[in-house]
């Protein structure tokens, strides 16, 4: 599997997770999608720097 698939899925992967932990929050339920796009997928991007960085 190579480093650009496996980032992609744990952008995924976040996103889900994020969702339903926003969505768990009465305040910012309605934005709990948005908001895990945004944090899910910059999360994501820094983990791949992250790790090209250090292995490539």
């Amino acid at each position: 599997m190579t480093k650009t698939l496996l980032v992609l899925i744990l952008m995924a992967i976040l996103v889900f997770i994020l969702n339903f932990v926003f969505g768990m929050v009465p305040l910012i339920a309605g934005y709990s999608l948005p908001l895990a796009l945004f944090l899910g997928i910059s999360g994501g991007f820094f983990i791949y720097t992250l790790i090209d960085n250090r292995i490539g």
